[in-house]
């Protein structure tokens, strides 16, 4: 699984695009640092990694791989975060979320495309969801 997604992700990012990660970037890999690190700097591109539930290293280790590391980004009106936000689970983000007047979401965590229907626009870029392939971005 990780070499086709290493493989889709940079046929489709060159070195010069920015490469946003929506979390859980080793949930497979847990407390095999070596792999992981390995893995991680051979991504093409400026690296983002938005934390998922799945990503227990420390910011610094993310870093040492090439990564900006975060837990949500804003641009224009997007809101980038791990979660979708259609629950009561992450209330300090929905908060920023709301505080931030975004109009939309774009998340990773559901393996499915179901989302609440709650008049919030969202889009799920799971790479689970999408053939194990990139989500192109241009807002």
């Amino acid at each position: 699984m990780n070499e086709i997604i290493l493989k889709n992700m940079n046929s489709i990012v060159k070195e010069d695009d920015t490469l946003i990660i929506l979390g859980d970037i080793c949930a497979g890999l847990k407390k095999r640092y070596q792999e992981q690190e390995e893995l991680l700097k051979k991504f093409n591109g400026n690296k983002i990694l938005i934390l998922g539930n799945h990503d227990h290293n420390s910011t610094e280790f993310y870093e040492k791989c090439g990564y900006t590391v975060g837990t949500h980004l804003q641009i224009k009106d997007y809101f980038l975060n791990h979660y979708p936000l259609d629950d009561n689970s992450q209330q300090s983000l929905k908060k920023i979320f709301i505080e931030s007047k975004c109009k939309k979401i774009i998340h990773g965590h559901k393996h499915t495309g179901e989302t609440k229907n709650d008049g919030i626009q969202r889009l799920n870029v799971c790479v689970d969801y999408w053939d194990f392939k990139p989500v192109l971005f241009k807002p």
